[in-house]
C-alpha cells in the first residue's frame, strides 16, 4: 500500500512538472525574463538590481538565461562612482529530475563572462555531507565589478583561477545550506585562488587607521604579479595557509592567519600577522615616504625588510594594524 502511495506521488509530481515547464515554453520570452529578474531581486533582499536579455527552457530540467547583469544596491561613499554591473553573457542552470523529485536538488550552473567562466555544483546527497564547489577559470577581474564593494573601491585587474570547496556533515536544504554557509558553520571548506598578472588600483585606501593623514592615502596603481591563497576551515576553525604575492611594485605575504569561529559570526576571533615591502620606484611614485612616516603604526613596523604588522579582534571589530613585535 505504502509502495502504491509513493508510486501516485511521484507520478502526480512528474505530471506537475511537466506541466510547469510546457507553461514556461509558451510564455512570451520578455515575460519569463521578467518573473526572473523579479524572484531573484526578493531572494537577494534587494541588495541587487536583475537584468536578463532572455530566458531559454533546455532540455527537460534546464535554462539558459542570456545577457544576466547584476548591480550592487547599496549606498555610494562621498565620491564613489555609480555601481556599475557585471554581466555574464550566458548562464546555463541544470538541475537532475530525481533530484528535485526528493526535495533535495543537484544543481549544475555555469556562468559564461567574456572568455572565462565559472562553474558551480552543488550536491546535497555527496558520501552523507552536503557540498558546494566553485571553480573559476580565466576570469577576468576588470569584468567582475560586483566584487569593488568587499574589496573597496580600488579597481583589480588580473585573471582568476582555482577553486573554492566546501561541506557539512548533513543532508541539508539549499537555503538550510546557506544559511550555515554564511555564518561560517562548515565542516570541511577548502580555497585555493589564484590572480594571475594581478594589479590594483589607481584609487584609495581608507580607514580609521589612517585618520592621522586625513582617513586615506591614495595609491596610483600597483603590480602585484601573481597573487595566491590557500585557506582552509575544519574544526571552527579558518586557517589561512598561504595568502601572498610577489610584483614589481609590492611583495605582501601573511606569515600567519586563524579566524576562530564564535557565534553570533561577527565575535568569530580574528589573529593575522603579515608584513609588505613595497619598491623604491612604487613609494617615489606615490609620494609614500611622508605619509608613511605620519602614521604612527607604519613607522614603528618598518624593519629592514619592509614592515611587519599584527591585527587582533573579532570580525565585527578587527582593531588597526599594529607592529609585529618579533623576538
Amino acid at each position: 500500500m505504502q509502495n502504491k502511495t509513493l508510486r501516485f506521488v511521484g507520478f502526480v509530481s512528474l505530471f506537475l512538472l511537466t506541466f510547469v515547464i510546457g507553461l514556461l515554453l509558451t510564455l512570451p520570452t520578455t515575460l519569463m525574463s521578467r518573473v526572473v529578474e523579479t524572484q531573484l531581486e526578493k531572494a537577494l533582499q534587494g541588495k541587487y538590481d536583475i537584468s536578463v536579455e532572455t530566458v531559454r527552457i533546455n532540455g527537460l530540467i534546464g535554462a539558459r538565461l542570456n545577457n544576466f547583469s547584476i548591480t550592487s544596491t547599496a549606498p555610494l561613499e562621498i565620491g564613489q562612482r555609480p555601481h556599475q554591473p557585471t554581466t555574464f553573457q550566458r548562464i546555463q542552470l541544470n538541475v537532475r529530475p530525481l533530484s528535485l523529485l526528493a526535495g533535495n536538488p543537484k544543481i549544475s550552473l555555469r556562468l559564461e563572462i567574456q572568455n572565462g567562466e565559472i562553474e558551480v555544483n552543488y550536491r546535497p546527497k555527496d558520501e552523507l555531507k552536503t557540498r558546494l564547489r566553485v571553480a573559476f577559470e580565466n576570469v577576468d577581474l576588470r569584468e567582475m565589478t560586483i566584487l569593488r564593494q568587499y574589496v573597496g573601491s580600488l579597481p583589480l585587474q588580473g585573471t582568476l583561477v582555482g577553486t573554492i570547496e566546501f561541506a557539512v556533515e548533513d543532508e541539508l536544504k539549499p537555503q538550510e545550506f546557506a544559511t550555515r554557509l554564511a555564518t561560517g558553520d562548515l565542516d570541511i571548506g577548502n580555497i585555493e585562488i589564484g590572480i594571475n598578472n594581478m594589479m590594483i588600483g589607481p584609487g584609495a585606501l581608507r580607514g580609521a587607521a589612517l585618520d592621522e593623514i586625513g582617513g586615506f592615502l591614495p595609491l596610483p596603481t600597483a603590480n602585484l604579479g601573481n597573487f595566491v591563497t590557500r585557506i582552509t576551515f575544519e574544526n571552527g576553525q579558518i586557517r589561512i595557509n598561504q595568502f601572498e604575492c610577489s610584483g614589481q611594485d609590492l611583495v605582501f605575504g601573511v606569515d600567519e592567519g586563524r579566524i576562530d569561529l564564535r557565534q553570533p559570526f561577527g565575535q568569530s576571533r580574528i589573529q593575522i600577522s603579515f608584513s609588505f615591502e613595497p619598491s623604491e620606484e612604487f613609494i617615489e611614485q606615490a609620494q609614500l615616504t611622508s605619509a608613511f612616516s605620519r602614521v604612527p603604526f607604519l613607522a614603528a613596523a618598518r624593519t629592514d625588510n619592509g614592515y611587519a604588522l599584527a591585527i587582533a579582534g573579532t570580525l565585527d571589530r578587527p582593531g588597526n594594524p599594529q607592529p609585529l613585535r618579533r623576538p
